[in-house]
């Protein structure tokens, strides 16, 4: 093979190289939170579910209460695993 018209050089800063740890180590905190948020979204999708069997107020008159917990977990979900490609 021949020489290549291009040259690459590359120097790593003193300050960046622990970055990449630095930025996983915080995923972990949001992953905890995530956790949660997700359990308390399926225990609240019972108890609607078991509110709306035993009641038997279908569609728009079902509690207000649990249908609400949907929320935050999906809109936490999306910017703390975007980064990771997920």
């Amino acid at each position: 093979m021949g020489h290549s018209p291009v040259r690459v050089t590359a120097h790593s800063e003193p300050g960046r190289r622990w970055l990449w740890l630095v930025k996983w180590l915080l995923l972990v905190p949001h992953y905890v939170v995530l956790a949660v948020l997700w359990v308390a979204f399926a225990v609240l999708t019972l108890v609607a579910y078991a509110a709306i069997l035993f009641t038997g107020r279908p569609g728009d008159q079902r509690p207000p209460g649990p249908s609400a917990g949907s929320g935050p977990p999906m809109r936490t979900q999306s910017p703390v695993v975007a980064p990771l490609g997920g």
